[in-house]
Parts: C-alpha cells; structure tokens; sequence
C-alpha cells in the first residue's frame, strides 16, 4: 500500500514540472455598444378623415437626424427609403367602420413554386367585440404619393403599383429565390456635411373613383397627378375601386428604413517645411470647428524622429505631450499634428500631412 501511494505521488511531482493545459476552457471578452437611431421620424397617424373621389389632398412627414446622430463626430449621412406595406386593423359594420384596436403591419410572402402572394396581418388583438373583424384594408398605398422637399430626396407620384412579384433572384440579397416581392421605394438623404438635417416629405392622397361611376374627366385627373399625358383610359380603370369597397376604411403603412450609414471624411492637410535644424520642430494645426485624427510623413531629404496627433489623449512624441511642445503650445480647443526632425546631425526639409476631422 505505501509502495502504492509513493508511486502516486512521485508521478504527481513529476508531472508538476510539465507545463499543462486545460482540455476544456472559457475566456469571456466583455463586448458593449450603445445603439442609437439614426432617424427621428414623426409617427403620428397621418388621417386624412372622409375624403371623396378624385379629391387632391397632402399633409408633411418629418424625417430628420436623430440627436445622437448629429452628436457624432464619426458619421456624417445617413441613406434611408420609404416602403409602403399593407395595414391590417380591426373593423365592423363590413369595414366601413374601424375600431380603436393596436393596429399592424401585413406581412408579405411569396410562393416560391407559383408566385403567389400570400398576407398575414399575425394574431388578433384581444378583447375584439364579436362583431369585428380583424384582417388586411382595402390598400391606400396605390394612392398615396411621397414628395421629396430637395434633391437628392425622391418622389414616386399617386397611381402606382407599391410592389409587383418579379421571377427570378433578388439582386438585393445572396438568397436563391424563384421569386421575390420588389417594391417601389422612395429614396431620401440627409447629411451634416451638407447642412441637411430634416426633410419635409409631402404625403399626398389621390383618392379613387369607383366602379363604373368614375367623372368624365377621370382620365385627365389621373394624367395631371401622375404627371403622363400618355396614359389611357384602360390604364386609369385599373385604379379605380371595386363598389364593394366604397364607404369602407382604406390603409397603408409607411415605412421610413436606413439603407446605409457614411462616415465623416476628415480633410487632408498637406504641409512642406523646409530648412529644419538638427533636431527641429514644426507642426500645423487643424482649421476651427474641426479635431486632428490622423496624419504622418510624406517625404523627408533625412530621418525624421517622432511625429503624431497633438490633441487630447494623444501618446506623446519624443517625451512632449499635448498641449506643450519645445515649439508651439496648442490653444484651447486647438489640435493639430507635430513633427520632430531625428537628432543626427544633418537637416531636414520635411513633407508632412494632417487629417482633420469636422466637428
């Protein structure tokens, strides 16, 4: 027994000496991020109340940089469109009349095999009157133009198709679809750099006729709204409104969706300075309202020693550090980028850049 016992603790002893490592392990890397929108979007219910055919009618949507957005520094544009979908709600009396319940978004989908589509307005809300219907109403999203205030913003008139079914890939995605929903998306910019921070979209309704008891100049209503003096009467009919459908609540849903995000691009600052001394300073600061983020060497006839940033929290360049420097010292509110000739006994003349970040 004790012959055992040696025996286990000299190979424990031995293998002390070996380096070992665990067969299972686990590092936690603590990852955070604050996210913010980039878009402040008015949502209220733009209601348009009783309206009658052939009415003309438009009421604004604000759509502007967020607060966070303007404050910061790093991002300068924002790329967002406008999607119209289907607006599901809770009706009674045969749609005519609808309800005070939350409201929803109708899901889209194609079938991959046929083409079809498919809407689903997802689970009732509760405590409906057995009366009432829940379901998808009659679409507003034909009728219903987006106006941009400026270029680069975009306009898609009334009298349109909001999305079609289209065979093949989408050229959007990496799926492999036999079909797919496009939809007809009205693209708006907003940029600090361009002083662009709100824009004012005007949402107009052109309200249908229906049935067979469309005005004589309905055809020349839909040519002045669409701006196509080429369209035919056959082409106007086909927004005109089924009967059944009169006196009912009609909807759609506007979508305001980011497509992309641009950061700030700094200004490039180029500087030559000729004639250093062995051992010689020189630096160049950024422009008002704007914060160094980067620079170096362009060219030298010598060595040149430390160079970098002269701003808040930037490491030092040969044992100075921001604000004083044997040379200059830096303003508040001041950056700017400093540069050191190498101290080899020789002169220097010295091309150097800043990069200077807007404000």
């Amino acid at each position: 027994m004790k012959k055992i016992l040696l025996s286990a603790t000299a190979a424990a002893t031995a293998l002390a000496m070996v380096p070992m490592f665990a067969a299972f392990e686990a590092h936690v890397v603590n990852v955070t991020a604050r996210i913010e929108n980039a878009l402040s979007v008015s949502t209220d219910a733009i209601d348009f109340g009783t309206v009658f055919p052939q009415e003309h009618l438009d009421k604004p949507l604000s759509i502007a940089l967020s607060q966070s957005f303007e404050d910061e520094g790093r991002v300068d544009d924002v790329q967002y469109f406008i999607r119209q979908k289907p607006k599901c709600a809770v009706t009674e009396q045969g749609g005519t009349v609808m309800l005070d319940f939350q409201t929803a978004t109708g899901h889209l989908s194609v079938n991959q095999e046929t083409g079809a589509v498919s809407l689903d307005c997802g689970p009732a809300p509760e405590g409906m009157p057995t009366n009432a219907t829940w379901g998808v109403l009659p679409s507003l999203c034909e009728y219903i133009s987006k106006e941009g205030d400026e270029e680069p913003d975009g306009t898609t008139p009334s009298f349109h198709q909001p999305w079609t079914v289209v065979q093949g890939n989408n050229p959007d995605t990496e799926a492999v679809e036999a079909y797919y929903i496009d939809y007809l998306d009205t693209p708006g910019y907003l940029a600090k750099s361009d002083e662009d921070l709100e824009d004012t979209w005007t949402i107009d309704l052109a309200v249908p006729c229906f049935g067979g008891f469309c005005a004589q100049d309905w055809l020349s209503f839909v040519q002045e709204v669409t701006g196509n003096e080429n369209m035919t009467l056959a082409e106007a009919n086909a927004y005109a409104q089924p009967i059944e459908n009169e006196h009912k609540v009609f909807g759609c849903d506007l979508w305001v969706e980011v497509g992309g995000v641009s950061e700030m691009q700094p200004i490039r600052i180029e500087r030559t300075q000729p004639g250093f001394g062995d051992g010689g300073w020189a630096g160049w600061s950024c422009p008002a309202n704007t914060t160094a983020v980067g620079g170096g060497i362009i060219s030298s006839t010598n060595p040149v020693g430390g160079n970098g940033v002269a701003a808040t929290g930037s490491p030092a360049v040969d044992g100075s550090s921001y604000p004083v420097y044997p040379h200059y010292t830096f303003g508040s509110g001041e950056t700017g980028y400093v540069v050191h000739d190498l101290v080899d006994g020789f002169g220097n003349d010295i091309s150097f850049f800043v990069n200077c970040l807007p404000n």
